[in-house]
Parts: C-alpha cells; sequence; structure tokens
C-alpha cells in the first residue's frame, strides 16, 4: 500500500503546476513559515515562553528525526527504485523532517491558539503529500514524521505548561 500511494502522488508531479507547487512546500515556505514562527513568537505577550516553546520543538523535533535516520537507514524512493526526483535529497528517508517540524510546531501552536495550530496542521499535511509529490518520500516516512513531530509537541507543551 505504501508503494501504491507513492505511485499515484509520485505520478501527480507531471503536471506542471502541481509539481511546482509541491517544490514550493517543500522548500521555500517550509522555511520561511518556520522562521516566521519563531521569529513572529517575540512579537507575542508571552514572547519568552512562545519564543522558547517553538524554538525548542524545532531542534528537538529535527534531532529525534535525525536519530531516527540514523537508526533506520530507509532509503529514499528515488534510491529504490530509480526514478528521478523533483528534488535530490541526501539523507535517509525516514522519517520525513520537513513534517516532523511542521506536525511539531502545530501541536505546539495549538495549544497556544486552537485555530491557527489547525492551520499549521493542514500546512503540515500539504507539506508531508508535497515531500511524497516530489519523490522523496514514501508515505511512511510522513505518518513516522508527524508522529514524531507531534509527540515532541505534546511533551514540549506539557513541560512548558508545569513551568
Amino acid at each position: 500500500m505504501n508503494q501504491e500511494i507513492f505511485n499515484f502522488l509520485f505520478s501527480l508531479s507531471q503536471n506542471h503546476f502541481i509539481a511546482t507547487t509541491a517544490v514550493f512546500l517543500s522548500y521555500p515556505l517550509t522555511y520561511s513559515m518556520a522562521a516566521i514562527l519563531v521569529v513572529g513568537s517575540l512579537f507575542t505577550h508571552r514572547k519568552i515562553f512562545t519564543f522558547s516553546l517553538f524554538t525548542l520543538t524545532s531542534i528537538l523535533s529535527l534531532v529525534c528525526v535525525s536519530i531516527l535516520k540514523y537508526i533506520f537507514h530507509t532509503p529514499r524512493p528515488f534510491v529504490d527504485h530509480f526514478i528521478i526526483p523533483l528534488v535530490y535529497e541526501y539523507s535517509y528517508g525516514f522519517p520525513s523532517g520537513h513534517t516532523a517540524l511542521f506536525a511539531g510546531l502545530a501541536v505546539s501552536l495549538y495549544f497556544l491558539n486552537k485555530k491557527l495550530g489547525i492551520i499549521l496542521g493542514v500546512v503540515a499535511l500539504l507539506v508531508g503529500i508535497s515531500r511524497v509529490v516530489i519523490g522523496v518520500h514514501y508515505p511512511i516516512d510522513i505518518i513516522g514524521g508527524a508522529i514524531v513531530g507531534g509527540l515532541v509537541g505534546y511533551i514540549i507543551v506539557k513541560v512548558f505548561k508545569k513551568i
């Protein structure tokens, strides 16, 4: 099923608009939105709390992903199946760091602002799908990233609530 979903989503990259949108969601949007959230937190009424929450969630999500990539050594789809992705990534595939980052930030934001957290959760889902469309992740990588990021975000929020 993982391969069938990958094949379907990757086939969408044949459409120029979908391919361009997927690359945009995967790179410029990902980095700029994460930076906007972290820097933007400095302009909230709870500056230090919000900035620390987003920064720690981002860092710990990516650290956990790096550890899991090292443990699992899961090749990316273009390595397994000799396809030509829209972009190349050079680390292992499982779990998705982009998805983990956004899932963690979405969970953290949800506890501060439910509506914005849900919106960012939808963005996290779109970023995850875009990673499959451009050929650098399997769907299971996205699910793994969402779980890792979501758990990190949840744990960080619980710890911060006790402080």
